[in-house]
Formats: structure tokens, C-alpha cells, sequence
């Protein structure tokens, strides 16, 4: 894991150079190769410079700590029933958390060695789910289109150009794109490999990035459970993310139902495995695992630009778990965070190319309270997965293990990243570069999954009475079905899941449509369709240009489209779909002659609410091509030759 980790940021860090000396994406490729030579030498370096933890000092446990605790519990199950504010439970959980840390024994045992067949089996779970899960998403729509656009054109300076509207005078989509690797290292795997590049993105990197979700989840746990860590615990983290569906941007909707995206990646390998590399160089401060740290922030980053912001914010949070209260634990706190100053470089390009282009990158904080409901779920998990945060160190310490690690890590968490007058500070500061999305720094699969882990040590263990035993191996079966069982599955149909093995993630409709601009199109065509279906059309081999896929990519480019241009390609995309009642039909021919649009998709309501729209489209040139009755939308393609266009075209 440590090789793949590497390679993963030093891959990060030539992308970042390619397109910051504006390097084509085929020197990038020629460099991709190194990036795997130098990930395998790091992970050699880091076994044979490993340290020993140096011991830390213990206390006693005082029980009454624990009665702490019970409010703050309470306070957080109830919490998503608006029954106790967020500030009171934060205060609750924050005094009930210093509290176990105070009193929580030292440096967590090591567990015992082996496990291998388990984490492997969490693996091939992770990547069968991956495989299976068919949740189709509209960022593709971007997303595929960069991918394929980076090897239509190699020879140009990397990510300097739009890749859907057909005119490479314009600058890539957001600012923010420039910093995430994830889209291009697809590309890189299927100019090597001469895979598909949708097969790669749909199939072979989702199968990939799933099978490191439960080694990934396992090897955070191990600092944390110390001895309390089982070889179940990767399989067990793997389920709890599986269940956790309930809101778009659940735990579960980024994790396997997602994955084949860099948001997907983010939440479910890179924090964990980020978080993993700040304990383990709080454990053992050595200069490579220095470098691995550095590495691993860099790969948060490849996921996804909102790196630039949760992986300085998991990497701190970690290494205050993690750091022992002396002198040599303050040292390696100050050197590990010195490990994000990559992460903080980029991030500062960002926001110089942002500046550079007039605006201001970001989605709004609105506030701890809705991101947690949007992260955890809106569901009575929402109460089930804060409990879990303050209930792991105080369980690890009630059976025996030792928890420091676990409550420092819980507290900092807590303290730091739920604390809502720390969010509005922030916000203040510099609001355009938060949002809910920092909540991702927080690796909540491993609490929950943590959990049930420890009950299962204390069931299996021979440290407690039988009669406790007993009563650990019925909580742990409760709590994994109590989670399971409140809310939504990332499977679920209310979850617009389909089942499906080693599929592209699009609806039989998106699928359909794509085929037929496949057929029926030329890269030199300039599109029209409606947007609901242009998201699946952008993503074909070869793709024509696109007049507009989506408002939100017309207003992206704000910067060099004029305010009427926007208007008037949105309103063009609009009258095919659902909106061509109300605007005069000879004004969208006419739009339609301005453009030289030489194909247009018409949906079923455009059909009936414009009887007239045939004759007028053969009086312009047009032919239809292909009409689908069978289809959701019933669309109808109509195309034409560019000779068709007038010389003259309409003001």
C-alpha cells in the first residue's frame, strides 16, 4: 500500500509541473513510468528506516469520567431529531472527550501480526461493489470529456483548453481543475495501455480504487485499536460504507456508488491513507516516513481539487492524535505539518489563477449543521455516526486497550473540525474556500466500523468475564444492524442505483442517446441538445462540439462569453428540452443559423409544443436522421450539412 500511496503523489507532484511549465499531456505520459519507479523505491526506503514508538505514560482511569460521556451521547443520538442544538452537543462532546483523553492510557499495543487473507478479502468485496454499483452522475459529463480531450490533444499544453464546446481558445472549466491529477492519470493509464478511456474510467479505476477502500480503512485502524484491531475490521468498514447512503453526498454515495470519480477517491482511500501516513510518522518520525506523509497529501489532492483544502485539514487532525505530549512528539507535530506544504503551495496557484480570472472559487459554507446532515446521511445515522466518535476511546478504555491515540484523535476531530464558531471564523477569513466538503477530512467509517471492531476483541478476548463477552458480541451484531437498518443503502432504489456488473455508469436512455451521436455525427458538427441528455453525449469517442451541455459550464466561462452569448445558448438548450413554449420559433431558427448548429436533438415536449418545428427545420437544411419513440425524452435527431448555413448570418 505504502508503493501504491507513493507512486500515486509523486505522479501528483509531475502532473502539477506539467501543466504549471505548460507541458503537453504526452511528456506527462513519458513521465508516468518514473513516478511508478520512485513510489516502489519510497516504500523500500520507508520498511528499512522504521522506528520503534517511544513509549508514553499512562494513567489510571477514573470511572466518573465516563458519566461525562452519557450526555454528550444522548445529545448526539438525538441530535438529528432537532431535539439539542448543535452548540450543546459540540460543548457535551467536547468536555466528555477531554475527559477520556486525560485519563487514557499511552501508546496503543501493537496488534497481532496477520490478517492478510482478510484485508484481501475486504479488497475483493470492495471492488466486486464497485464493479456492481451503477449510480450514472452528470459531472461526468465534464469529467469523461477531459479525460478523452487530454488524448485528442496530447501535443497541447496540458488542461489549457475547454474540452466541450468544441473551441480550444477558451481555458478549462474552473481554475480549480488545474490542480486535480485524477481525470489526466486516467488518460495516462489508456494511452499506455490502449484500454478505452470510458473503460478505464468506468470499469478498470473504479475496480482499482475499490479494492483499497478496506485496506485502506484497515490500516488506519490499526494505530487506533492497537491491540483491539481484527482482521475483520477492513471488511467491517467496507459494509459500514456500503449501508451508508441517505443524502447525494453521503458517506455511501462517495464511496463505492461513486468511486469512479476523484470525489469517490477522496473520501474513501486517500483521507484514511493520508490519515494513516500522519500517525504513523507521529509514531515514527523518520525521514521517510516524512516523505510519505508529503506524498500522501499530494495524492489527496490527485482525487480531487477540494484536496487543496481537506488534506492540510486530515493531515493536522491525525497528527494531533497522534503526537505524544513531550518534547520529541512537538517536534515531529511541527515537522509533520511542515509535510502539507505542497498541498498549501498548490492551493495558492489555484487561487492565483482564480484572481487571474476575475472570480472566486467556491460552493459557501453553510454552516457545521447542514454539512454534517449532508455528509452523515440526514438520517438517524447522523446520531449513530457522531456517537460513534465519542464512543470508540471511551470503549477501547473500558475494555482494556489503550486509547490515547483514539482520543486524541476523536477530540481533535470534535473540537476542531465540528466546531461551529470555528467554521464561521473561517468563513469570514475566506469564505469562498469552504464548504460542506471540508467535512471529508473527517474518516467516519473508521469510528463507526471501529466500534464493532473493539466489541468483537472484548467478545473474543479472554480479558472480561464470560457474561461481558456475551454482552460485547451481542452489541456488536446490534450496532452493525441498528446502522444498517436506518436509512438508505448505497444499493438502494431511492438511491438511483442500478445493478449491473462492469458497466459504464449511464442510464439506458444516456446510453442510447450517446450511441446515436456516435453514429450520426462528425467531430467538425456543432450539437444542440437538450441538457439532460448532452451530460451522456459529451462523453463519446470522437465527440462533436456542443453549442452548451450545461448552464453551469456556459456560466464557468463567464470570463470570455459574453452575458447575451450565455443567455442565448442556454435559452437554445432550454427550447429543445422542456422550455419551448413561450420563445418564438423564428428566433431559435435564426439562433440556429447564427451558430451554424448542423445537429439538433429534439426532446418529446419541444415536438408537441412546436407542431411547426419540422417544416421549419427542412426549410434550413435539416434531415431527420433518427427518431425514439421508446426513449424517456421520445427524441428526435435532425441534421444537416455546414453548407446549409447561410453565408450571412443573423445579428
Amino acid at each position: 500500500m505504502g508503493a501504491i500511496l507513493a507512486g500515486l503523489g509523486w505522479w501528483q507532484l509531475a502532473f502539477t509541473a506539467t501543466v504549471r511549465m505548460g507541458w503537453s499531456f504526452t511528456t506527462l505520459a513519458w513521465l508516468s513510468p518514473v513516478a511508478v519507479v520512485l513510489g516502489v523505491l519510497t516504500a523500500r526506503w520507508l520498511a528499512r528506516t522504521d522506528i520503534p514508538a517511544t513509549p508514553e505514560a499512562g494513567r489510571d482511569v477514573d470511572p466518573r469520567v465516563f458519566l461525562v460521556l452519557v450526555p454528550a451521547v444522548l445529545a448526539a443520538l438525538a441530535y438529528p431529531f432537532d431535539l439539542v442544538g448543535w452548540r450543546t452537543t459540540w460543548v457535551l462532546g467536547s468536555l466528555g472527550l477531554a475527559g477520556v483523553a486525560w485519563f487514557a492510557r499511552g501508546q496503543p499495543e501493537e496488534p497481532e501480526p496477520g490478517g492478510t487473507l482478510a484485508v484481501l478479502f475486504s479488497a475483493w468485496v470492495g471492488a466486486l461493489l464497485s464493479l456492481s454499483l451503477n449510480r450514472p452522475e452528470g459531472d461526468d459529463g465534464f469529467y469523461v470529456a477531459q479525460v478523452r480531450g487530454n488524448l485528442a490533444h496530447a501535443d497541447l499544453p496540458l488542461l489549457s483548453f475547454d474540452v466541450l464546446h468544441g473551441d480550444l481558445s477558451l481555458p478549462v472549466q474552473q481554475p480549480a481543475h488545474r490542480a486535480q491529477g485524477f481525470e489526466t492519470l486516467v488518460s495516462a493509464a489508456s494511452w499506455w495501455t490502449g484500454v478505452d478511456a470510458a473503460d478505464m474510467y468506468y470499469i478498470a479505476f473504479p475496480a482499482f480504487f475499490g479494492a483499497l477502500v478496506g485496506p485502506a480503512f484497515a490500516l488506519l485502524a490499526r494505530p487506533l485499536l492497537g491491540a483491539a484491531w481484527s482482521r475483520a475490521t477492513g471488511l467491517l468498514a467496507v459494509g459500514t460504507i456500503a449501508v451508508w447512503a441517505g443524502h447525494y453526498y453521503a458517506v455511501g454515495n462517495l464511496g463505492f456508488a461513486r468511486i469512479f470519480q476523484g470525489k469517490g477517491v477522496i473520501v474513501s482511500v486517500s483521507v484514511p491513507l493520508l490519515a494513516w501516513a500522519a500517525l504513523r510518522f507521529s509514531r515514527s518520525p523518520t525521514a521517510a516516513g516524512w516523505l510519505l506523509l508529503t506524498l500522501a497529501g499530494s495524492a489527496t489532492v490527485l482525487a480531487t481539487s477540494t484536496g487543496l483544502l481537506v488534506g492540510p485539514m486530515a493531515l493536522g487532525l491525525a497528527l494531533l492524535g497522534g503526537v505524544q505530549l513531550h518534547r520529541r512528539g512537538l517536534l515531529a507535530l511541527g515537522a509533520g505539518l511542515a509535510a502539507s506544504a505542497p498541498m498549501l503551495a498548490m492551493l495558492l496557484m489555484v487561487r492565483a489563477d482564480v484572481a487571474a480570472r476575475g472570480g472566486r472559487e467556491g460552493m459557501g459554507f453553510t454552516g457545521v449543521r447542514s454539512g454534517i446532515l449532508e455528509v452523515f446521511g440526514d438520517s438517524p445515522r447522523v446520531g449513530l455516526g457522531l456517537a460513534a466518535i465519542l464512543v470508540l476511546p471511551a470503549l477501547l478504555r473500558l475494555g482494556g486497550f489503550r486509547a490515547a491515540v483514539a482520543a486524541r484523535y476523536a477530540l481533535a476531530i470534535w473540537v476542531l473540525l465540528l466546531n461551529e464558531w470555528l467554521g464561521e471564523f473561517l468563513v469570514a477569513k475566506a469564505g469562498a474556500l469552504f464548504s460542506w466538503r471540508i467535512l471529508w477530512a473527517l474518516p467516519a467509517p473508521v469510528f463507526v466500523a471501529g466500534v464493532a471492531a473493539v466489541l468483537g476483541a472484548i467478545a473474543l478476548g479472554e480479558r472480561h468475564s464470560k457474561a461481558w463477552r456475551g454482552f460485547a458480541l451481542w452489541s456488536a451484531v446490534m450496532w452493525m444492524c441498528l446502522f444498517t437498518t436506518t436509512g438508505d443503502t448505497s444499493w438502494s432504489e431511492e438511491n438511483r442505483n442500478e445493478w449491473g456488473f462492469a458497466e459504464h455508469k449511464v442510464t439506458k436512455p444516456g446510453a442510447a442517446v450517446a450511441r446515436a451521436i456516435a453514429f450520426h455525427t462528425d467531430p467538425d458538427d456543432l450539437v444542440l441538445m437538450p441538457e439532460a441528455l448532452s451530460i451522456f453525449a459529451t462523453r463519446v469517442e470522437d465527440p462533436p462540439k456542443f453549442l452548451a451541455v450545461r448552464r453551469i459550464y456556459l456560466q464557468h466561462l463567464a470570463e470570455y462569453l459574453d452575458k447575451e452569448d450565455i443567455t442565448r445558448r442556454s435559452m437554445m438548450m432550454l427550447f429543445v428540452g422542456s422550455k419551448a413554449k413561450g420563445q418564438p420559433l423564428f428566433r431559435f431558427m435564426d439562433n440556429l443559423d447564427r451558430y451554424c448548429v448542423t445537429v439538433v436533438m429534439t426532446s418529446r415536449t419541444t415536438n408537441r409544443a412546436r407542431p411547426g418545428l419540422p417544416r421549419s427545420m427542412r426549410e434550413r437544411g435539416f434531415e431527420l436522421r433518427e427518431t425514439r419513440k421508446d426513449l424517456p425524452d421520445g427524441i428526435k435527431l435532425w441534421k444537416r450539412s455546414a453548407d446549409a448555413c447561410p453565408a450571412e448570418r443573423p445579428e
